[in-house]
């Protein structure tokens, strides 16, 4: 699978965001920030948002996810657990 495009969207009333599309219940598209470079403002919560695509027919899985940020000179990464499949079907 490739990533199509990543954002962050703040969180309201501890809702998980999944689709980056708007509709009565996701954020508008100006609410998003692209994740490359985003500046965020401290205390407020965010989702990542991860837009994929398929490469192939075949099943695919990505475990987890690696974010780099920076706060004032100090640089820190983390890794998610969220498992993201693409599967033909659910099963």
């Amino acid at each position: 699978m490739d990533v199509l495009d990543q954002y962050v969207v703040p969180v309201h009333d501890d809702e998980f965001l999944l689709l980056p599309e708007a509709s009565a219940d996701v954020p508008p598209a100006e609410s998003r920030t692209p994740l490359q470079g985003a500046v965020l403002e401290a205390g407020t919560t965010y989702n990542v948002v991860t837009k994929v695509t398929r490469t192939s027919d075949d099943d695919a899985a990505v475990t987890s996810m690696t974010l780099a940020y920076r706060v004032g000179s100090r640089q820190y990464t983390t890794t998610s657990k969220l498992t993201y499949e693409l599967k033909d079907r659910c099963v």
